[in-house]
């Protein structure tokens, strides 16, 4: 799964990033800002390890803020545009986007997506004297000195990390995680592994399922669960097994905002669970192509069914 956006450069991503946010969103000043990508990073790196932006995090006043999301923010108060670098034939020439301009996140992956969209709606109704509160609270604050560059390691949530967050609206959880690993690796390893070990993955992820917490998004998953079942078991499953586990990260990640965004959550989900359906359908459809019948076979079909016919009117 192509988990980032076409775009080679970390500045650029950022930019992208930081626009869309700030043309999507009022009132969004430079500490909301550069928040949204530091939590989008946060919840993205607990579920599949790594950030969405690559950028590299120090410790300010108002909580961790990522350098290059720092400096392409540093004129932003007032002036209504993010810098972003653009290629002009030969040459690197800086951009300045008006955030009025709303460019979109097309080209990224849906658990990318999710987790920026997710950050700026969970982010966009608090002050930013909230969620810099919300960051100095994380053992992330504690453990790297003022100014200082926090590892990545450092990202990873305590339980006591993730009983606060889940207090303030995140929810970062074992089900999670291991929906993502499923989804992230299954693609990779396909060819290596025998069917029935990835339908024990499954059931036992769906015996992980938080009913008490996330019950109403259940037929989502298991129509999931049956799109991945359906698909390896086709003989396309390739480019389709890529889609549907992309498809499930992004549930995941979805579902990590819930206890806040619950009209999000289901708009998102109600989509995804159309595409699993449909994606379950035709993987089974897939299943069923069988070569046509020579003459012998269809007279001795159509003599059997003819037997059965008679034998229920009877």
């Amino acid at each position: 799964m192509t988990n980032k956006a076409d775009i080679t450069d970390t500045r650029d991503t950022i930019g992208n990033i930081l626009a869309y946010v700030a043309g999507s969103s009022a009132d969004f000043g430079r500490t909301k800002l550069v928040k949204t990508s530091f939590f989008a990073d946060l919840v993205y790196y607990n579920l599949y390890g790594e950030f969405v932006t690559d950028d590299r995090y120090i410790v300010q006043q108002h909580g961790p803020m990522g350098r290059v999301a720092g400096e392409l923010t540093m004129d932003n108060s007032g002036n209504g545009y993010i810098h972003v670098s653009e290629q002009s034939g030969d040459y690197l020439c800086k951009k300045c986007i008006p955030v009025v301009s709303n460019p979109s996140l097309e080209g990224y992956s849906e658990p990318v997506k999710n987790s920026v969209e997710g950050s700026r709606l969970w982010i966009e109704p608090k002050s930013a004297a909230e969620v810099s509160e919300i960051t100095h609270n994380l053992s992330i604050w504690d453990e790297t000195r003022m100014f200082g560059e926090i590892s990545k390691e450092n990202f990873r949530l305590s339980p006591a990390d993730c009983e606060y967050l889940k207090n303030n609206g995140i929810v970062i959880g074992d089900f999670g995680r291991k929906l993502c690993s499923v989804t992230n690796n299954l693609p990779k390893v396909i060819n290596a592994v025998e069917y029935a070990e990835i339908d024990d993955a499954l059931t036992q992820l769906t015996k992980m399922f938080p009913v008490d917490m996330w019950g109403e998004w259940d037929d989502c998953f298991l129509a999931c669960a049956d799109a991945v079942r359906e698909v390896c078991r086709s003989e396309k499953s390739s480019p389709l097994l890529k889609k549907v586990c992309e498809y499930g990260g992004g549930m995941a990640v979805a579902l990590a905002f819930a206890p806040n965004l619950d009209k999000w959550v289901t708009g998102v989900l109600d989509e995804y669970t159309v595409f699993f359906d449909k994606t379950s359908c035709d993987a089974a459809g897939a299943m069923g192509e069988i070569n046509d019948l020579n003459d012998s076979a269809k007279d001795a079909v159509d003599s059997l069914m003819t037997k059965l016919r008679n034998n229920v009117l009877n």
